[in-house]
């Protein structure tokens, strides 16, 4: 395990960097949106331009890496995001900010695929759920601490030249590292009942997951505006949900490797619903309490995708 961890330092390093920018920017949109006076809506539909856009980003970018390469096009994809990033602070039109998203969600795609794609092959049978929980662990623990950023007393402009910069940053490690990329893709066909037959609790996993935290990610920040939370507030908001699935990140994963995935991501998916039933039956109003749910809602939910993950 040692050694694999040591071959992978430098993406791990990068993607900490990384995904701290993100964490940033994941907070940053619907805050500017308000800031700039879109509706509740139009800030969900720029959530759904860059789901949109990763969507694209998984059907484009394997034929780029196919042709030049993992790291080539890692560092071409974060000079991307960066771009997108920057779009959002010079234009206040709707059209601008649904094509800055879509580039985003696209160049974010690459990103994980990359990411994830180096990562599985590096490990084996018997850890891969152990390196992938390792790699949410590190993924929610970033993005939690970018969301952090957002209780610095600077505005919010200020705060997207933050996140650039920490996007160029984490170019660095990757693309100074020895260590050896993963070997170049071969040509396949995507079918989707091939796939569905394989590993259908795996699609239905990661479908569900991405259903439920995408609404979180494009409009958390909104919800918790609602509730009147300062920006402090909000902050923390997101960062306990991160954190609740960052800490429960490696057990599960370490568990999932010694019995059957599809038992793992039933018990989760039942903890999410009690969890969710029981935010609707308390009707729960102060902060705190809002916290410790957030929390035991991250802790069920995000360990979903990377043990669907290992799965399929």
């Amino acid at each position: 395990m040692t050694r694999i961890l040591s071959s992978i330092f430098a993406l791990l390093l990068s993607t900490s960097i990384l995904l701290t920018g993100h964490g940033l920017q994941m907070i940053l949109g619907p805050l500017l949106g308000l800031e700039l006076a879109f509706s509740e809506l139009e800030i969900g539909y720029t959530g759904s331009a860059y789901y949109a856009g990763f969507i694209a980003g998984c059907l484009v970018i394997p034929r780029l890496i196919q042709k030049v390469g993992h790291i080539r096009v890692f560092l071409v994809l974060i000079s991307l995001a960066t771009v997108a990033l920057l779009m959002l602070g010079i234009s206040q039109t709707l059209l601008f900010w649904l094509i800055a998203r879509a580039l985003s969600g696209a160049s974010f795609s690459g990103l994980y695929m990359i990411i994830e794609s180096w990562l599985s092959e590096s490990a084996t049978p018997e850890n891969r759920g152990l390196v992938l929980s390792i790699y949410s662990v590190i993924t929610l623990l970033a993005i939690s601490t970018g969301q952090m950023f957002i209780t610095l007393e600077l505005p919010l402009t200020n705060l997207v030249m933050v996140a650039a910069i920490l996007f160029l940053l984490s170019t660095l490690p990757v693309g100074l590292t020895n260590s050896a990329s993963p070997q170049p893709l071969h040509p396949v066909t995507f079918k989707i009942g091939t796939v569905f037959n394989d590993s259908r609790i795996a699609i239905y996993g990661a479908l569900v997951c991405g259903l439920v935290t995408s609404g979180f990610w494009a409009l958390g920040p909104i919800i918790a505006k609602a509730l009147h939370f300062e920006a402090n507030q909000i902050s923390l908001f997101m960062a306990v949900t991160l954190m609740g699935g960052a800490l429960l990140q490696l057990p599960i994963g370490r568990f999932s490797d010694l019995v059957d995935r599809r038992l793992v991501i039933s018990a989760l998916s039942g903890a999410a619903s009690l969890v969710t039933l029981m935010t609707i039956v308390l009707g729960l109003e102060s902060p705190s309490a809002f916290f410790i749910v957030m929390f035991l809602f991250g802790g069920a939910t995000f360990p979903l995708y990377s043990i669907s993950l290992a799965h399929a």
